[in-house]
Parts: C-alpha cells; structure tokens; sequence
C-alpha cells in the first residue's frame, strides 16, 4: 500500500509489476469460489492458479529473485507436499483435489520469491481487497432482505449445496450469501475488517466512512453466524493492539484490552434479548446450553470424532503419514457414512498426513515468518512507520486469524484462506529485502564517504 499519498498523487501512480503480480494473485484468492461451486471445475482452477504463478515468474523475470530463508524453508515444505501427493491414494480413481493444493502452494512461494521490497507494491491488492469484502457483505444482505433476487444466484448451484443454503436459513437463521458455505464468506469478510483495523490512511482516508464500513462489515459477519471466524478474529485484533509494543506500553495495551472486554461482555449482558436476533449471538448461547447439558457443540459430525479417527491414523503411521489429501478418503465408514471430510484441525491432519517428518517442515517455516513479523513490526523505524507499520499489523493480525483457526477449522485445506495467509506472509518478506536494500545502500554510501576522506586526506598532504 502507498502511504505516501500526500505526497503524490495516487491518479498519477504507475503499477509496477510487483503491484499488479501481487494483486492477480489476491483477485484470484477471492474468486475461487467462482471456479469451485459455479463452474464446478477443480481442473480450471488448477489451471488459474499455475498460470498466476507463471505471469508472476513472466512479470518479473527481469528482477533479480531475492531468497531469504523463510522462502527457502518454504521451498523444502512444497517438495514434501509434491513427494507426499505422489504416495498411493486412498481414493477411488483419479482425484484432482491434491494436485490444486501443489498449484497453490506452487503460486504462493512464487509470491513470496517476487514480493518485491517496496510498501506501494500492495496498494492495489489492498484496494481488491475491501471490494471484494463489501461485495460478500453485502450478498449476506442480499440473501436477508432480497430471496427472490438471492434465488438467481444459488440456481448455479449444484442441488446439494442449494439444499443446504436453504437449510442453513430456515434451521439456523445463518447466511452464506455468494458462497456455497458461510465459513467461506466470513473468511472474506474478515479480510476486509483487519486491513481497516491496520489503521492504513490511504485505503479508506475519511475516518467516518472508515468506521461505517467496519460496523457494516462487522455485522455481516454476524449474520453468517460463525462462532470460530468471530472469536479468532478478536484474538487477531487484540493481538495486533498488543504484540507491537513493549515493556510499560505492552502492559497498558492489555490494561485496556481488558476495560474493553469488560465493557463489551456488559453491553452483551444488558441487550442479550435484542442481540439473540443475531445468528452469532444466538448460536453463542445455544453453545453455552450445550455445554451446560454435556451435549456436542460442533454441528454435524462431531469433531472428537474426527480428531480421534486422526490420531489413530497418526499413530499407525507416525513418522511420514498416510500421503497428503488422504485422511478425507477415510472418513466414511470410520466417521461418517456417505460424506468425506477434513480433520478440522490443521496441526492434527497434517500428523496424519505427512507424519512427523512432514508436520515439523511444514510448521517450521509457519513460525518463522511469525516471528519475523512480530519482530519487524516492533523494531520499525520512525521514518518507516507510515509505511510499513499498517502492512506488517495486517500480516500479523491474519497470520494470528489463521493460525488460531487452524485448531477448529481447514484453512490450511482451503485455497481461498491458504492464498491470503500467503498474501500476509508476502509482506514481511517485502520488508526483509526493504531492509537489506537499505543496509546495502548504507554500506554503498560508508565506503563512498570513506574513499571521499581518504582522498581529501591525500589532497592536502600532496
């Protein structure tokens, strides 16, 4: 993102092919489930994606390809997954799944490699973005106050998923607007409402509208009554409020948080009968009564179930699994009876698909950028800060989304959340090379003045 707007112009920018290579790959993370539940064609999408990641290669191949060892470590992750993808399938004939996950993880390194080191390069994307956010918010509402227009969007989909919509809004109340499942569309939206959180100043400058778009943005979400996206998205928030600071300022922040939490728990309490009208609010409680009845909270198949079936998988094969994509394979007859279905757990599935050996390889790299954020992020410059400091707050806030949803959910399994947890990851790698651009300028310029003394010094002898 360009934060330099008063400076210059953004009607006078030119889009480099940093910008534009970044901002394909972001469309295309919000368009997946054009390809998947609307075309139906998981072979076009594979398609679309390698063909993002060779423009990518295409645009940039006249830059030089910088490394650092975060990209490196992701390398060595995608030659397990292709090794993994190439052991026996547990699946009946040829299953094109598996090999969409290379592609993305083929697109997202490529990312990664052509970054770039510049702040603007991600302006567009970050335009793409809030779009593409309101536009699902707003078929959430579409779907509320429009079911007759709603109707002409899910003819294009298959009877199945038809049928659950239609389930989901008389059984629930819960909104998936234009997706075929509301995990999906919350997944969108939550996108839109951290960057505005990053307090970035030329995505939406006007602080009101800014505050409009994240109250309607917010309330959306809620109509998609997600109870995972919504908790994991105030843990992304808080910590994006706190972890970028230190000593007394880290200890105020969370003073704060604190007053805030107690403020809101207050409200909640005080308008519980008004806010039951809302699909969060009301699946929050019928949680709480769950657990008070030692009932599941999970709906549809039990996740114990589906956690207990992977461990056992584990075990059996512990130290290089039973080959990626498989564990959905097993789930009928042992968990379900006629529908395949991930883990629901990213850290237990990857065990169980690619074993110890695979997990800590494809962990590592996870950590590593995670904490070359955070630390990034709280060692910025004065005269870097309205460049970067937003850029990295967003990184870090989806990378913490992420991360945490990862335990209850499949992002790790899902191309549209898997190429933004890329995108956020994309940024600190663009502010490493920014830094070391820096440093060797620094050096360049030490040597120059160097040689300028010395010459001086020899002058005035001669």
């Amino acid at each position: 993102m360009e934060f330099k707007g008063r400076n210059k112009a953004i009607s006078k920018r030119t889009i480099d092919t940093t910008e534009l290579s970044i901002a394909l790959f972001v469309l295309l993370s919000f368009t997946v489930q054009f390809f998947s539940h609307m075309l139906f064609s998981s072979t076009l999408l594979l398609a679309a994606l390698l063909a993002t990641g060779l423009t990518i290669i295409f645009l940039n191949a006249h830059r030089t390809m910088t490394y650092n060892l975060s990209t490196a470590m992701w390398v060595v992750a995608f030659l397990i997954i292709a090794v993994s993808i190439l052991r026996p399938s547990y699946a009946m004939g040829f299953r094109v799944n598996k090999y969409v996950d290379l592609c993305v993880f083929f697109a997202s390194i490529i990312l990664l490699a052509f970054s770039g080191n510049k702040s603007e390069s991600f302006y567009l994307s970050g335009k793409i973005i809030i779009i593409f956010s309101l536009y699902y918010a707003i078929s959430v509402w579409i779907q509320i106050l429009f079911p007759s227009l709603y109707n002409v969007f899910i003819r294009f989909m298959t009877e199945t998923n038809q049928q659950q919509i239609l389930e989901r809004v008389s059984r629930e109340r819960i909104y998936t607007g234009f997706t075929s499942n509301p995990g999906y569309t919350a997944g969108y939206i939550i996108s839109g409402i951290l960057l505005l959180f990053s307090k970035s100043r030329d995505i939406v400058p006007n602080k009101t509208k800014k505050l409009l778009l994240i109250l309607f943005l917010v309330l959306s979400l809620l109509m998609t009554g997600r109870r995972a996206h919504t908790l994991f998205l105030l843990l992304a928030l808080a910590a994006v409020y706190v972890f970028p600071y230190k000593r007394h300022q880290f200890f105020r922040r969370i003073s704060v948080l604190l007053a805030i939490v107690t403020v809101l728990l207050l409200f909640v309490f005080m308008f519980r009968d008004s806010l039951m009208q809302i699909p969060f609010f009301d699946r929050i409680l019928r949680t709480i009564t769950n657990l008070s009845n030692d009932s599941d909270i999970s709906s549809g198949t039990s996740r114990i179930a589906l956690y207990s079936h992977a461990w056992k998988l584990f075990l059996a094969n512990p130290w290089f699994g039973i080959g990626w994509g498989n564990y959905r394979y097993t789930t009928i007859g042992n968990v379900t009876r006629m529908t395949e279905m991930e883990a629901h757990n990213i850290y237990l599935q990857l065990l169980t698909e690619t074993g110890i050996t695979g997990f800590l390889l494809l962990i590592l790299p996870m950590i590593s950028i995670f904490i070359v954020t955070l630390v990034g992020i709280r060692r910025l410059k004065t005269e870097e800060r309205d460049n970067w400091f937003p850029l990295l707050s967003y990184s870090l806030a989806y990378q913490v989304f992420f991360l945490l949803y990862g335990m209850t959910g499949n992002p790790f399994f899902d191309p549209s959340f898997l190429m933004m947890y890329f995108f956020s990851c994309a940024i600190p790698m663009a502010f490493i090379r920014f830094r070391q651009q820096g440093k060797l300028f620094e050096q360049k310029r030490n040597v120059s003045d160097r040689f300028f003394e010395k010459s001086k010094e020899q002058t005035m002898a001669f």
